[in-house]
């Protein structure tokens, strides 16, 4: 597997913020930027069809730092902004820094310290969260997000799979990003996880940090937090992103070397998926899984759940252990199959079949 090799000094950072109506926090976001020991940045904001106040907030401090660069676009969510500022991104490294968190004072100095001494393509730091929803988080919070290494690393699968897929409190070489032309999944959430895998997969050696550089603050209007409560039926986007970074890979011509990597990868969404979503969208995921392991024509023999999924085997995933609750599944799914085979993606006929299809289903149960 060619990897890139980073040859040259690193000019200017960018720091990319994309905005959309946190007009109560956006301050002290930008403050937390241009506080930065490291002077040599420009920040790139983009604001998403913000509806309050942000826009002002970000021509205002435009106004009075010529680093800051306020850009407009319509709304189009999370990816879509990260990716605008990536068009318009002129340094040799970026970071991204959501509007409603903060960086540490010395975050990219340090970020940046390991990289120009160590030659990486990146660095990773440790994350402090705030709690202002899901206190109950704290103790995996706390695992996920701290860093079990320190400095230079040779990294592989097993080791991108062990530190935190924010895209947050990293620092990322433009390099790669650029001959790769890689961009964030638009339209889907969770897109941190498929840039994790997409850009660490393609390199070698990572700088580690296991100081903090970067508090996150958990809210309770957050997609995750409407994950977390089950309210959202976002978590199976996670399925979809799985299914991305596999076509990336394919892409790449490097699937056949990460058989394992992306069965485990698929279980650990799935499992993601399965979990935090409404009850009524868990039959969803299964089908959704059911159709990634087909499709890419996935080794299942190492993973219980993903080969029980792939041979009807159900039990374990409904309130019954019936027979009936199985055959009436498989019954869906063979009919859900046929749909997607005749009928045109997001078509009406295809919305009314599956609503038909899971009522009958429902009704069997």
């Amino acid at each position: 597997m060619s990897k890139i090799k980073l040859t040259y000094e690193v000019l200017m950072i960018s720091v990319i913020v994309p905005v959309f109506n946190v007009e109560k926090y956006l301050s002290n976001c930008l403050e937390s930027i241009l506080n930065q020991s490291v002077r040599d940045l420009e920040i790139i904001c983009v604001d998403d069809g913000s509806t309050d106040g942000s826009l002002n907030i970000l021509h205002d401090f435009a106004k009075k730092d010529s680093r800051i660069k306020a850009l407009t676009k319509p709304n189009g969510g999370l990816s879509s902004s990260r990716n605008f500022g990536l068009d318009h991104a002129n340094g040799d490294y970026v970071c991204f820094v959501d509007s409603d968190d903060e960086l540490f004072p010395n975050s990219i100095e340090n970020l940046h310290n390991g990289i120009k001494k160590t030659g990486a393509l990146a660095s990773v730091g440790a994350i402090h969260v705030v709690y202002e929803a899901h206190k109950e988080l704290e103790d995996s919070d706390n695992s996920y997000y701290q860093i079990r290494y320190s400095g230079l690393k040779e990294i592989n699968d097993q080791i991108r799979f062990s530190f935190h897929y924010s895209a947050c409190g990293c620092l990322f070489s433009m390099k790669p990003i650029r001959e790769l032309g890689l961009r964030f999944p638009q339209g889907l959430c969770y897109e941190d996880a498929w840039w994790h895998w997409a850009y660490f997969s393609q390199i070698d050696k990572v700088f580690f940090l296991k100081d903090a550089v970067y508090r996150y603050f958990r809210r309770p209007v957050s997609i995750m937090s409407q994950t977390f409560d089950k309210t959202s039926s976002k978590a199976i986007d996670h399925l979809t992103i799985t299914a991305r970074l596999f076509d990336f890979w394919i892409h790449q011509k490097q699937d056949q070397d990460r058989q394992d990597t992306m069965a485990k990868l698929l279980e650990d969404h799935f499992w993601f998926s399965y979990i935090y979503s409404p009850l009524d969208r868990r039959i969803d995921v299964l089908y959704e899984c059911l159709k990634i392991i087909r499709e890419y024509k996935l080794n299942v023999g190492t993973s219980g759940v993903l080969y029980e999924i792939s041979h009807g085997d159900l039990a374990r995933f409904f309130s019954t252990n019936t027979n009936q609750t199985d055959s009436a599944y498989v019954r869906y799914l063979q009919l859900k199959t046929l749909f997607d085979k005749y009928f045109p993606p997001s078509s009406k006929k295809r919305k009314l079949a599956y609503f038909l299809a899971k009522r009958a289903y429902n009704i069997l149960r």
